[in-house]
């Protein structure tokens, strides 16, 4: 039990309500399984996103025989 330095009467986690004690203990359990799960990829901020080189797409010229592609 801990000790409030207020009123110096011993403060429990027990006469919390149920409610609040489940979402606490939900809170520490996901803040210490955020490294093994896909949620570590929250904090990755694609800080270079804006500066990044554009992506050409080119097509291959049509062709109407297919073996002029293939042919050695």
């Amino acid at each position: 039990m801990a000790v409030s330095l207020a009123s110096r009467t011993r403060v429990s986690s027990a006469h919390a309500p149920l409610v609040y004690q489940l979402h606490a203990l939900l809170a520490l359990a996901l803040f210490a399984l955020w490294p093994y799960t896909s949620l570590v990829h929250a904090f990755a901020v694609p800080l270079t996103y804006p500066a990044r080189p554009y992506v050409v797409y080119r097509s291959r010229a049509r062709t109407t025989d297919r073996r002029s592609r293939t042919a050695a």
